[in-house]
C-alpha cells in the first residue's frame, strides 16, 4: 500500500495496523530536533497563520468526529432497546394467538357455524 520509505519518518509518523496515521511519537524538526507528539490545540503551533488556521480546522474535525461516533452510540442504544422491546412483543402477540387457537379447539363440541368452519378451514391448510 505504502513504500517502506513512508512507513517510518525518523520514527516521527507511522501507519498503524489499522491504515491510520499514528503521530504519538516525537516530530523531528527540519533542523534535527525532535518535540513530542502533534499539537493539541491551535495556540501550541507555530506563527506561521496557514499552519495555525489548518490546527485550528483539524482540531474542530476532530471533535466533530467525536460528537458524531458519541451520536451514533445513543442511537444504537436507543434501537437496541426498542429491538428489545418490540422482541418481546412480537413472542407475547404470537403467545396471545396460540392461546386464542387452543381456546377455539376447546368449543369443538359446539355447534356453532363460525367456529365449525373455522377448525375446517384450520384442517385443511395443515394437510
Amino acid at each position: 500500500m505504502f513504500p517502506d520509505s513512508l512507513l517510518s519518518l525518523n520514527g516521527s509518523m507511522t501507519i498503524s495496523q489499522n491504515g491510520l496515521w499514528d503521530l504519538s511519537g516525537p516530530v523531528v524538526e527540519a533542523d534535527g530536533t525532535a518535540t513530542e507528539g502533534r499539537f493539541s490545540d491551535a495556540s501550541q503551533c507555530s506563527d506561521d497563520p496557514l499552519t495555525r488556521s489548518a490546527a485550528k480546522a483539524a482540531a474542530k474535525c476532530r471533535q466533530k468526529a467525536k460528537q458524531s461516533v458519541s451520536e451514533l452510540q445513543n442511537r444504537e442504544r436507543e434501537l437496541l432497546q426498542q429491538n428489545r422491546y418490540l422482541t418481546a412483543h412480537a413472542g407475547s402477540l404470537r403467545e396471545e394467538v396460540i392461546n386464542l387457537k387452543n381456546e377455539i379447539l376447546r368449543h369443538s363440541h359446539c355447534d356453532s357455524d363460525v367456529i365449525q368452519a373455522y377448525i375446517n378451514k384450520a384442517a385443511r391448510e395443515i394437510r
